[in-house]
């Protein structure tokens, strides 16, 4: 019976670790020109979020959740949206 217990167990927490969440990619560029900004930051939280990289894409990873995604580069003007994770991938760019 505690071997059944255990299959049981272990398989739901399987379930659960993997339908926790998903990502959001997109790519960085100047409206203006078109080129893509290296180093621009996407920030959900305080503290915690990710940099583009040399050409201009990211990618965050987040649990399940409601979130507010901000854009900020130097001498850029920031820009935000919202993003609700639901176990799967999404991809916004911002311009």
């Amino acid at each position: 019976m505690k071997k059944l217990y255990s299959l049981i167990i272990f398989n739901l927490l399987g379930l659960v670790i993997f339908a926790q969440g998903g990502s959001v990619t997109g790519k960085v560029t100047d409206k203006a020109t078109g080129e893509t900004i290296l180093g621009a930051s996407i920030i959900y939280a305080a503290g915690k979020g990710a940099q583009t990289d040399l050409d201009g894409n990211y990618k965050i990873d987040l649990p399940n959740g409601s979130y507010t995604l901000t854009c900020s580069a130097m001498g850029f003007k920031s820009q935000s949206f919202n993003v609700v994770i639901a176990d799967k991938a999404i991809s916004k760019d911002f311009v």
